[in-house]
């Protein structure tokens, strides 16, 4: 008798064992990130940029410097160039003043803005931020003392093509 019960005891241990293994049910997924092409531009510039000329002469105002960090991701080409609304001339009515704003990179310097070049800087994006120093003239001021008193605006957007 006490044998048979052995017998039945583990007859429902192995039962109850199996019961307890169950079934795993499971269902595969993707993960992803899609990289894309994308440059950003940041500057030091955090005020108009300002010459100051000498009242009553005509020499040249000290240049201004300011500099421009453009950060593209890897493998993206990009060009770097300016725009302005009056063709790099500062305005106050019909008198104007003409600018040029140069550029420095990798030992080459440009002229991104007169009546003479405008033109940009091109590279491949590498994820890390190229700075780029920027040195803004008036190149004669010969009639500058001849000019109207006045305030001479321009408006200049930093652009980055990618």
């Amino acid at each position: 008798m006490l044998r048979r019960s052995f017998l039945v005891l583990s007859a429902l241990c192995s039962v109850s064992s199996a019961a307890l293994a169950g079934t795993t049910v499971g269902t595969n997924f993707t993960v992803q990130v899609q990289v894309t092409a994308g440059c950003k531009i940041a500057t030091d510039i955090a005020g108009p940029i300002t010459f100051t000329a000498t009242p009553g002469t005509s020499a040249a105002p000290a240049d201004v410097t300011a500099s421009a960090v453009v950060t593209c991701t890897t493998t993206t080409p990009y060009d770097l160039h300016m725009t302005t609304t009056n063709g790099f001339n500062m305005k106050n009515g019909t008198s104007q003043i003409p600018y040029l704003v140069l550029a420095t990179t990798g030992g080459t310097q440009k002229t991104l803005g007169s009546t003479l070049i405008t033109t940009g800087f091109t590279g491949t994006g590498t994820g890390a931020g190229v700075t780029i120093p920027f040195v803004f003239r008036i190149p004669s001021t010969s009639w500058l003392s001849s000019l109207p008193l006045g305030n001479y605006t321009d408006t200049l957007t930093l652009n980055v093509d990618f």
